[in-house]
C-alpha cells in the first residue's frame, strides 16, 4: 500500500508527502478557514452587485467543507486502525 500522497493530486511536479507531513497542511487549512470566517463576520451587508461573488464563495466553501469532512473521517479511521494494530501487538507481546 502506498503511504505517500502527492498534493495537489493533479500536479505531477509535486513530490510525495508522507502521512506525518499532512498535519502541518491541515493546520494551515484551519488557519486559512479561521481567517475567512473572520472576514465574513465583518461583512454587514452585501450590495446586489456582489451577490454573484458571495454566492460563488459560499459554494466554494461548501465544497471545501465536504472534502475536509471526508478527509477527516478517513484520517480518523486510519488512526483508529493503526491504534488497533498497536494494541494487538502489545497484547501479542504480553502473551509470550
Amino acid at each position: 500500500m502506498n503511504q505517500h500522497l502527492s498534493l495537489p493530486l493533479d500536479d505531477p511536479t509535486t513530490g510525495p508527502i508522507p502521512p506525518g507531513d499532512i498535519e502541518p497542511l491541515c493546520a494551515e487549512i484551519e488557519r486559512r478557514a479561521r481567517d475567512i470566517a473572520r472576514c465574513v463576520e465583518l461583512i454587514a451587508d452585501v450590495d446586489p452587485s456582489e451577490m454573484r461573488a458571495v454566492l460563488a464563495a459560499s459554494g466554494w466553501l461548501h465544497l471545501a467543507a465536504g472534502h475536509l469532512s471526508e478527509a477527516s473521517e478517513r484520517l480518523t479511521a486510519l488512526g483508529l486502525r493503526a491504534a488497533r494494530r498497536v494494541v494487538a501487538a502489545q497484547q501479542a507481546g504480553e502473551g509470550h
